[in-house]
């Protein structure tokens, strides 16, 4: 059963289509240092290539479910 109060986050890569689901995410940073994030990401289909999906712009988004 899904909890009606949890965070809902998706992200997506421009102009890849693909279904990829966020798995986990760590977030950092620190006084002059860019922030960092490392996002785990899965998906469905086997077809995806990697290459295709590296130094792409990407959004991370957080969103009620409800």
């Amino acid at each position: 059963m899904l909890d009606a109060n949890a965070t809902h986050i998706t992200f997506s890569l421009e102009s890849v289509a693909s279904d990829l689901q966020v798995l986990s995410f760590v977030g950092r940073e620190a006084i002059n240092h860019p922030f960092c994030f490392d996002i785990e990401l899965v998906s469905a289909r086997p077809d995806l290539k990697l290459e295709e999906l590296l130094h792409k712009p990407g959004v991370l988004t957080f969103g009620a479910t409800g």
